[in-house]
């Protein structure tokens, strides 16, 4: 069908000056458009086999009642259906064009769009705050972000999960930022060393071995790190990749947890060699009843992280019940 896509494109109302164009087929095997929501989008020689990778991936980027256009005939509008992405994710047999346009969603819903806010944000002419940022300022932002999600996840606040993901993409483009702006790396290297990753660490879904259960994946997975590892130069250590900052009962539960499973036996930790205070003594024989009981835990297969949170969740209720003007009496 040869179709002047810019006339095409004023008939429906949309912006005939910045669009995008592909093949249908270019979407096979993906699971998420490639493409920019916030342009409108036309798919040229959409077959039936073209149409089940556009079932896959399309309603993944758009909302369920954004409607898309099939194109049977430019020139006459009764062969210009429309139909909503929810109906195309459950559509059944061949479309009825060869056509299909996609009008974009606001500029807002696309992620190059938080990309541009952020680094207009940092430009000349904008935020002081933000422009005073650095790298190492961020830190406890991001690391409160992160809080907050596992915060929305636990109460499952599922509206609050939402707002909090988009808080903590925001603060990880900005710390993308201050990286290009310091000459260390820009978003586009950030996507490529965890796209290529993954890939790489997923040779029983992108390569040719197997790996039966989860059990599988978790030994492979240690394999190629280990040869990631070795092609740099580096030997990779039993312990490696479980960070000094996290909360220390998490720390000694993936500690114990890993060297376990390497068929470490897990000893107690042994005291300093530097002189001890009364004081550092006693704080070493907790640091070893605190191990003792994560190593209760995971013998119990627990969290003791978890347990902890849930038993100061309790006694926050507990006082708040008995602390709060409502369950005070007046005199």
């Amino acid at each position: 069908m040869s179709v002047d896509i810019p006339a095409l494109l004023e008939t429906l109302g949309l912006n005939r000056d910045t669009y995008q164009v592909a093949e249908g087929s270019a979407f096979r095997d993906q699971w998420f458009p490639f493409t920019d929501v916030a342009l409108p989008l036309v798919l040229r020689n959409v077959d039936p086999t073209s149409l089940s990778w556009l079932q896959n991936c399309l309603p993944r980027a758009y909302p369920p009642q954004h409607e898309l256009y099939w194109i049977g005939s430019a020139t006459e509008p009764s062969q210009i259906q429309t139909i909503t992405m929810a109906g195309l994710a459950t559509y059944q047999g061949a479309p009825p064009a060869a056509l299909m346009v996609i009008p974009p969603l606001v500029q807002e819903r696309s992620l190059n769009e938080l990309a541009n806010i952020v680094a207009r944000l940092r430009a000349p002419g904008g935020c002081p705050w933000d422009q005073e940022q650095t790298l190492k300022s961020l830190r406890p932002e991001m690391l409160s972000e992160a809080y907050e999600v596992c915060e929305a996840i636990d109460l499952s606040d599922h509206d609050n999960l939402q707002e909090e993901l988009g808080d903590l993409i925001m603060d990880i483009l900005f710390l993308i930022n201050i990286a290009w702006d310091e000459g260390l790396f820009q978003l586009s290297d950030v996507v490529a060393g965890i796209c290529q990753k993954m890939i790489r660490r997923h040779p029983h879904v992108y390569g040719n071995l197997d790996a039966e259960d989860s059990t599988a994946v978790l030994a492979q997975w240690e394999e190629i790190k280990q040869a990631e590892y070795a092609a740099r130069g580096k030997t990779r250590r039993l312990l490696d990749g479980i960070p000094a900052s996290l909360p220390s009962l998490e720390a000694a539960r993936l500690l114990q947890n890993k060297a376990s499973r390497a068929g470490y036996e897990t000893a107690l930790p042994a005291a300093s060699a530097e002189p001890n205070s009364t004081e550092q003594s006693t704080e070493y024989q907790l640091g070893l009843r605190l191990w003792e009981l994560v190593s209760e835990a995971l013998l119990h297969d627990l969290n003791p992280e978890e347990a902890l949170r849930k038993c100061n969740d309790r006694f926050r209720l507990q006082v708040d019940s008995v602390t709060s003007p409502s369950s005070k009496t007046s005199p």
